[in-house]
């Protein structure tokens, strides 16, 4: 990696208050996570330790190279609980002014796909065109943001085949690599660290 993410990264926190089922799911998910991670440990002497002896893997019996399927129940089973805990979604949605924040999961290596599962359910959901024969104004907008999205193909299908509007906002080239890094046409610089889409 980059000496400049070491010295010169800026990190973004988070406060949930009063949203202690999220607090709960963030907190279960690093617990989760770092039952599969390499625990840091302190030097048992100041001088000359060697870098082996500050780590700790937390599964003897299963070898840091092969947790795949192991990590994949893990987090499968996270997100089972919390589903259920979620209660009903649609009912939620229904509530006049609501947020519904609802936790996806993207881990390709374990064979976990929820996000682009979620993101295909949302634009089948989103879809105007079902709602032209309806008697309410339907007019979705939806926007998709992360610091570290990256537009697969299959996203890339997915939103310009769509019929929704769909705005994207995502870091810079000067953010997430080198200044000559192309990107999508026609994008608009909001500020030193992101970009606007439109689609």
């Amino acid at each position: 990696m980059n000496k400049s993410y070491f010295t010169d990264r800026q990190d973004r926190y988070l406060l949930f208050s009063s949203a202690p089922e999220l607090s709960n799911y963030c907190f279960d998910f690093l617990k989760t996570a770092s039952s599969f991670s390499y625990k840091l440990l302190p030097p048992s002497t100041p001088d000359n330790v060697k870098a082996s002896h500050l780590f700790h893997w937390p599964r003897p019996s299963i070898h840091p190279h092969h947790i795949e399927p192991q990590a994949r129940l893990a987090f499968s089973g996270l997100q089972r609980d919390y589903h259920v805990k979620s209660g009903d979604i649609h009912e939620k949605l229904q509530q006049e002014d609501s947020v519904v924040i609802f936790p996806v999961m993207q881990a390709g290596q374990f064979n976990i796909r929820e996000e682009e599962e979620c993101l295909k359910r949302l634009f089948q959901y989103l879809d105007p065109t079902k709602f032209r024969d309806a008697a309410l104004d339907f007019r979705p907008l939806l926007n998709l943001t992360s610091g570290y999205f990256g537009l697969s193909k299959s996203y890339k299908n997915l939103i310009l085949r769509s019929h929704v509007p769909t705005r994207i906002i995502c870091a810079s080239p000067e953010v997430r690599g080198p200044v000559h890094s192309k990107m999508t046409d026609g994008p608009m610089l909001l500020s030193s660290g992101e970009w606007f889409l439109r689609f």
